[in-house]
């Protein structure tokens, strides 16, 4: 559990009244071990020494978690492999989202660490990284931890009101424009907590600012009411945690053709399990090595995947196993089991090697034709299911002990081709295998 723990200080010197009122020392703790961590651990320049919590107005903060108060809880991460946000924020393709996750966008001229916040499945991750090595000359702290937690939404939501409101409190009385647009944001918030959850949820996990028209346009709540409202429960979340504010409308269209080929069953889900907390490429791993040994298949190449589905998992013949659709920005597919009960799988046809990917990872979502399930979409985002149908599909087809007994301490780029042949595999597959799993050091020359 994340715990923001503030002690309120006389601030003398600090002339805007504000700034003064809400002047206090900050620790932010995770309280999820036994040996609780400190993302705001720092070292303090001028005394060489180390200690757990900062100082500083902690109004900007306020403004800014309540400014991004349904992101922090409800839009994933756009990236495959995330590392701090202020190496995230390098790429100006990403800045944006990173304005709206980390506390380096709160500082305001005072001490933050680099701690982002974003959606991941069932719960709420918290990355934290040290700051880089600097002038002490010019920097009077450094922040020096670096973690990870996943945490229960609940939990962070909480968190985060209880710091909001103890800030209010400590402006009562003060009736200066900043504080009066801090009260009425935080009122809308909260009525939009009880009055338009989902809609709020929803417009997040696309990027999109409940309270920003120019974003989030009439059309569009319109569109996400009528239309997006009547999906069912993760199969509207697969759609938004990929869909943007000007590919909602042609996503939608492109359901409304291949929903009808699937149906409308109302099953459990094969995605992100309850209270899970192994990571997504794991859990995929893992579930890859059980198809593997509930099948009795061997740990090298599976020449043919389409009829081992139509052998032994319940999928029609090889050739009906892929209705083709040309598909969406971010929609690879859709996967479902038809009228008849049998899996099946729509989207645009694709290359041999990208489709053996894509079915492979269609089977992280419905291994099993004897099960009720409901549709979902294969997408390219990078939310919990996404990640762990992609650590899945690339198990299942190379897997790493197999690679393992192949690769020496060194892998070359035509290593990387000759194993990809023998796999049917892209390289980049290999590759990733190969790093992911440590097996060797792969040639950059």
């Amino acid at each position: 559990m994340l715990s923001l723990f503030t002690e309120w200080n006389d601030a003398p010197g600090v002339k805007d009244p504000v700034l003064a009122a809400t002047w206090a020392r900050l620790e932010i703790k995770d309280e999820s071990l036994p040996n609780p961590k400190w993302p705001s651990r720092v070292i303090r320049s001028c005394a060489n020494s180390v200690d757990r919590g900062v100082y500083g107005s902690l109004f900007p903060l306020a403004e800014w978690i309540v400014e991004n108060w349904w992101f922090l809880l409800h839009e994933s991460c756009r990236v495959p492999d995330f590392i701090s946000g202020r190496r995230l924020a390098e790429d100006p393709a990403q800045r944006a989202w990173v304005q709206r996750h980390n506390l380096l966008a709160a500082r305001e001229g005072g001490a933050l660490p680099d701690l982002t916040i974003f959606r991941d499945g069932n719960a709420i991750v918290l990355k934290w990284a040290p700051d880089p090595p600097h002038d002490d000359r010019i920097w009077p702290v450094r922040f020096i931890e670096q973690g990870l937690l996943f945490a229960e939404p609940s939990d962070v939501e909480r968190s985060l009101h209880q710091f909001v409101v103890a800030v209010l409190e400590r402006l009562v009385g003060n009736s200066d424009a900043s504080t009066e647009r801090l009260r009425a944001n935080w009122k809308a918030a909260c009525e939009s907590r009880h009055d338009e959850p989902e809609l709020c949820s929803w417009s997040a996990s696309m990027g999109l600012d409940s309270y920003d028209e120019d974003g989030l346009t009439d059309e569009l709540v319109e569109v996400m009411q009528s239309r997006v409202s009547g999906l069912q429960p993760e199969l509207r979340h697969d759609l938004v945690d990929t869909a943007t504010g000007s590919s909602l409308l042609s996503d939608l269209d492109w359901l409304d053709q291949a929903l009808p080929l699937v149906s409308d069953s109302t099953g459990s889900s094969n995605g992100t399990p309850v209270k899970e907390r192994k990571t997504a490429h794991d859990l995929g791993y893992e579930r890859a090595a059980t198809f593997r040994q509930h099948f009795s298949l061997s740990r090298g190449v599976i020449p043919d995947l389409p009829a081992l589905l139509h052998d032994n998992c319940g999928w029609p013949a090889p050739d009906q196993q892929i209705l083709a659709i040309a598909g969406t920005t971010k929609i690879n597919a859709l996967i479902g089991k038809d009228p008849n009960d049998k899996p099946r799988m729509i989207g645009p046809p694709l290359g041999h090697w990208a489709e053996r990917f894509r079915l492979a990872r269609a089977l992280y979502f419905l291994p099993d034709a004897t099960k009720s399930v409901c549709p979902r979409l294969v997408t390219r985002s990078f939310t919990w299911d996404q990640r762990a149908s992609r650590a899945f599909a690339a198990e299942l087809l190379a897997p790493a002990d197999a690679l393992r007994a192949q690769v020496g301490d060194v892998v070359y780029a035509d290593d990387l081709e000759h194993l990809s042949h023998q796999f049917d595999v892209k390289p980049t597959l290999i590759e990733h295998q190969i790093r992911n799993h440590h097996l060797a050091r792969v040639d950059e020359d």
